[in-house]
């Protein structure tokens, strides 16, 4: 009679090249040896762990650094447009200043009294300067003294251009042609 108990085993895999040699090399060592080749695992495993962890923390310090490079690019542009129209308007406002003066709308008080208003609003602009066409001032505003000033020459004398000057360099004039036309902007 048969044994009923015992279960049939199952067919056993052949085992593969690295399997054999892996074996064969495990069954040669000590039983020490054994215990010191097993608990490298465990500190394997943390040492991976702990370089998983120190990547994902260089990763996001890198990510956050590119956003705020990206932020102050951003930030940089928007200041450097609100600039432009910043420019852009009061160059427009010196050439309907210049305009009033072709076409003699204003004189001397009014052209001081304008010059004040737009120092006031523009506190960049601290010189406005009224001159003729030998380049004689024929009025001036300074914001920073807050004096006006008046030349000798006469009214029939005509301005030909209209300037904004900034003071860091003397080719930085942006000049606008007008015919017959207005004043002098310093910027500084």
């Amino acid at each position: 009679m048969q044994h009923a108990t015992e279960p049939a085993r199952p067919p056993r895999l052949p085992r593969t090249w690295p399997e054999k040699l892996f074996g064969r090399w495990w069954r040669r060592q000590s039983a020490a040896r054994q215990d010191r080749f097993a608990t490298l695992g465990p500190l394997v495993s943390v040492m991976l762990f702990l370089a998983a962890i120190i990547l994902a923390f260089w990763y996001l310090r890198n990510e956050e650094f590119e956003r705020e490079q990206e932020s102050v690019k951003r930030d940089s542009e928007i200041a450097q447009q609100q600039i432009r129209l910043r420019l852009i308007d009061n160059q427009e406002q010196l050439v309907r200043i210049a305009r009033e003066i072709v076409t003699r709308a204003i004189d001397h008080d009014q052209f001081l009294a304008q010059a004040a208003t737009f120092t006031r609003e523009r506190p960049e602009i601290t010189n406005l300067a009224w001159i003729n066409a030998q380049r004689a001032p024929r009025a001036a505003y300074s914001a920073t003294r807050g004096s006006t000033s008046r030349s000798a020459s006469s009214r029939s004398q005509r301005v030909t251009k209209v300037a904004i000057c900034w003071p860091s360099s003397a080719a930085g004039c942006s000049t606008v042609r007008l015919r017959r036309s207005a004043a002098i902007a310093r910027l500084g």
